[in-house]
């Protein structure tokens, strides 16, 4: 008699992709125009669209403005 061994089926099996890893929501940020004082709030590199800046600083942080 059998010593009790247990087999695998070992299948091949076509490679399925991965789906794509969830992407985290991009933050929009309070920038404000270093040249111009200009406020803008965006997900992504902007220019100034009042005088055409490319250098930004971040905008105070104000949790309860209106």
């Amino acid at each position: 008699m059998g010593e009790g061994k247990a087999t695998a089926t070992v299948r091949s099996t076509p490679e399925v992709p991965l789906p794509a890893a969830p992407t985290r929501p991009v933050r929009k940020l309070q920038l404000r125009c270093v040249t111009c004082g200009y406020g803008a709030g965006t997900k992504r590199e902007i220019r100034c669209p009042m005088c055409g800046g490319e250098a930004w600083d971040f905008a105070e942080w104000r949790p309860f403005s209106a």
